[in-house]
């Protein structure tokens, strides 16, 4: 059992220890005797800044991903126009050869 003072009034009660873990996770309301609506923030804060960071991250990656995708791209076509100049080459060689 888990014993919580009211932070508006002071009365002191008790909430069973499943129910206190599941509302300091969630940061959901609950009431004191007298009717005073009351929540944990810290978890609540804690949870929200986690996932803004997860968020964060996530965006970070999508973002070089994204970037690696049109380096590869750029290379690609800088490998493909060295390749066509090569038979460019080639081709004026054997004209001057005279084959």
């Amino acid at each position: 059992m888990a014993w919580i003072t009211c932070c508006k009034c002071g009365v002191q009660f008790f909430i069973n220890d499943e129910h206190n873990n599941r509302l300091y996770n969630n940061g959901d309301t609950f009431f004191c005797t007298n009717g005073h609506a009351q929540h944990y923030t810290y978890k609540e804060t804690e949870i929200k800044k986690l996932q803004t960071e997860i968020k964060e991250l996530q965006n970070s990656i999508y973002r070089k991903d994204e970037r690696i995708k049109r380096l590869v791209e750029s290379r690609d076509s800088f490998y493909r126009s060295i390749n066509s100049y090569k038979g460019v080459i080639t081709k004026l060689k054997r004209r001057l050869n005279g084959k």
